[in-house]
């Protein structure tokens, strides 16, 4: 249930700049709040916008604590690094990695031809994983170094997640889940035949992948049966 939730909190374009956390409203971004992440111990949350900036908020005081100023377009993604650290992304092509309190960015990540969709972090806080509209995935090593590129979509890919132990799955327009090893091999593809919005990995490594049609697929990286689970009804 809680990674239900998460998925649908991740779907939803939250209007006028506000979003609720902790049943108080957190206002400060100038336009539509694009995507949410929050601390597994629920003290922090960060926020990325249609207005340029990503955000961070202590869900303690409800208020924000930080505001990230450096992409040109919209902040399609944020993600919550070991450390305190924030990564951000979006339009630009561009990922910016922050220390906390710090006004620029440490290290940009450049690589993506296209705006970047997703962000997701690996268990250990090694990797990070962005999906873009290049029609690629990538790793990149947060300690520095290469990117590996995840490739095979055809057209924009919008979702990354990382299971438990490392390897990383992405979904896309296409309509393909694909799952590959954190080397970039190639390990598995699930067609669903309909355009993919977001991906989430469960604890328990159950898939669970947005489509467009408005519904919810459930399903396992061994097995090609899966559940529909309508969420507009």
């Amino acid at each position: 249930m809680t990674t239900f939730l998460c998925l649908l909190i991740s779907l939803v374009t939250f209007f006028a700049g506000c979003i609720s956390a902790l049943a108080s409203d957190l206002r400060g971004h100038g336009g539509p709040v694009r995507a949410i992440a929050v601390s597994k111990n629920s003290d922090v949350a960060a926020t990325a916008s249609f207005d340029s900036t990503a955000m961070l908020w202590s869900l303690r005081r409800n208020s924000a604590t930080q505001i990230l100023r450096f992409h040109e377009g919209v902040v399609n993604s944020v993600a919550l690094l070991p450390g305190g650290k924030v990564a951000t992304a979006g339009e630009d092509r561009l990922i910016a990695l922050w220390k906390p309190g710090v006004a620029m960015p440490e290290r940009v990540l450049a690589g993506h031809s296209g705006p970047i969709s997703s962000l997701a972090v690996s268990s250990d806080g090694e990797w990070l994983a962005s999906a873009a509209w290049d029609g690629t995935a990538r790793l990149w090593p947060l300690a520095g170094g290469e990117a590996i590129v995840l490739p095979g979509h055809r057209g924009n890919v919008n979702g990354v997640a990382f299971f438990r132990l490392g390897d990383v799955i992405s979904a896309g327009y296409d309509g393909s889940v694909r799952i590959f090893e954190r080397s970039g091999k190639p390990l598995r593809t699930i067609n669903l035949g309909m355009p993919l919005n977001s991906v989430l990995v469960s604890d328990d490594d159950e898939i669970i992948v947005a489509t467009a049609e408005g519904k919810l697929q459930f399903l396992r990286a061994d097995t090609e049966k899966r559940e529909d689970t309508g969420i507009s009804d």
